[in-house]
């Protein structure tokens, strides 16, 4: 499996921690696009493998970041 580059494309839940990371860090996206790319993601999921979902904290938690 190969990761995805710091400028990659990719969708966002395709990229590994670097690239995210260098998202975040270099303005490409913000923690709460991030955080409601990947709520979507569980949303739209039928696994039910999540325990405890809590969207409005994690965009608290996300604007927070984004403010740091």
């Amino acid at each position: 499996m190969t990761s995805a580059s710091p400028t990659s494309s990719a969708p966002l839940h395709e990229q590994d921690l670097a690239a995210l990371t260098h998202g975040l860090r270099t303005g490409s996206f913000s923690a709460v696009e991030l955080a409601d790319h990947f709520l979507a993601r569980i949303a739209a999921s039928d696994l039910n493998c999540f325990i405890d979902v809590q969207p409005a904290l994690s965009r608290e938690q996300a604007r927070d970041a984004d403010r740091r």
